[in-house]
């Protein structure tokens, strides 16, 4: 079994927008970061590879989600890759309702825009700064790890939740 530069892994799971990897991380109990990256792992196998890695890609977009599935690849070899999602789009076609699952035979390129009632809604896309590096290593590492919250001394001036912090 080949190995990335990370480790290695039987299955990974990529998903693209938040909704789509909260649901994934809770539904499947994704607490552990692997090594000094933003990907968060599940059960390591007796071989040493993790059996499921899971991540975010930092945009939409072709030319995010490509970096992004080729750093999941190069980090950690998996076997299997699921592109797991909300398959925007599909609604209403061919009997396909919510929660059902679709296995696509391929991916249809995706960009910046979004057609919906006849409008078209624009979607920017970050692609110089804030850097591709800090938002998918340091700044999703961060607040995945949930430890920043602690180094905030001064306390806060409403009663609320922080973004990202899952205590009040």
């Amino acid at each position: 079994m080949l190995t990335g530069r990370d480790g290695g892994a039987l299955v990974a799971i990529a998903t693209i927008v938040d909704e789509e990897f909260d649901a994934v991380r809770e539904a499947g109990h994704f607490i552990e970061l692997a090594e000094q990256t933003a990907f968060l792992v599940r059960d390591r196998m007796e071989d040493g590879r993790y059996a499921v890695v899971l991540g975010k890609s930092a945009d939409r977009g072709n030319t995010c989600c490509n970096e992004f599935v080729g750093e999941l690849v190069e980090r950690f070899r998996p076997e299997y890759l699921i592109l797991l999602g909300i398959a925007g789009g599909v609604a209403d076609r061919d009997g396909i309702g919510l929660g059902d699952v679709v296995v696509a035979d391929h991916v249809e390129g995706y960009e910046t825009q979004k057609f919906t009632e006849g409008r078209r809604l624009r979607r920017p896309v970050a692609l110089d700064h804030p850097s591709k590096y800090l938002r998918e290593t340091i700044a999703r590492r961060v607040r995945l790890g949930q430890k920043w919250i602690e180094y905030i001394k001064v306390p806060r001036p409403r009663k609320r939740r922080a973004k990202g912090n899952t205590e009040t």
